[in-house]
């Protein structure tokens, strides 16, 4: 197992090392990655081989931000934020809580990049308006959130935080007691994204 791994972080080093990049291989080396993690999710790898697995999904991580999540390359940002969705819903034994840190953070990087870009949620003015709210508190199901919206001097209730990372995301920082901001659509009420404030 940990010989697959380090073949999955050698074929993301001399891929995306390459002058020119097909998004198309990009995006089947990450398929086959999320199906290898979603086959063997119940596996107990052993630290090299969490390492190994992490630091893969980092190369790619870092080559999408060094495009610049520029156009052509929409399928590959997509498949780089499935991949980092995946990692975050396997269990401890696949990554540890320090991995996880760092996952959501790349989560939340990939999610506002591809909201706030042309022809995103909020991009161009063609998809609905979104608005940035403080996060106060989840309900006990941890499906919605409470926001504090300053310009109203109000709080607003059942705000849906559908995705799963995002929940994660949401409860550490409030849990932790930091700054949470989410950015809402205001047609269905439903975080696009969050931003914590990791503060001094």
């Amino acid at each position: 197992m940990d010989e697959r791994c380090d073949q999955f972080f050698s074929d993301a080093q001399s891929l995306t090392q390459q002058a020119t990049v097909l998004n198309s291989k990009v995006s089947k080396d990450l398929g086959k990655l999320r199906r290898f993690l979603m086959k063997n999710q119940e596996h107990r790898f052993t630290p090299k081989a969490q390492q190994r697995l992490f630091d893969t999904i980092g190369i790619y991580v870092t080559w999408v931000k060094r495009t610049e999540m520029g156009a052509g390359n929409e399928d590959s940002v997509s498949a780089v934020l499935d991949v980092v969705k995946d990692a975050l819903a396997m269990p401890f034994t696949v990554f540890g809580t320090k991995h996880k840190t760092t996952l959501l953070q790349w989560h939340d990087h990939l999610t506002a990049a591809i909201a706030d870009r042309p022809g995103g949620s909020g991009g161009d003015g063609t998809e609905d308006a979104a608005q940035e709210y403080q996060a106060l508190s989840l309900d006990e199901g941890g499906q919605c959130v409470t926001v504090w919206d300053e310009s109203a001097e109000a709080t607003l209730e059942g705000i849906n935080v559908r995705d799963e990372a995002m929940r994660g995301r949401v409860k550490v920082g409030i849990d932790e007691g930091k700054m949470v901001h989410v950015r809402v659509g205001l047609k269905d009420r439903t975080v696009l994204s969050v931003r914590v404030e990791e503060g001094d």
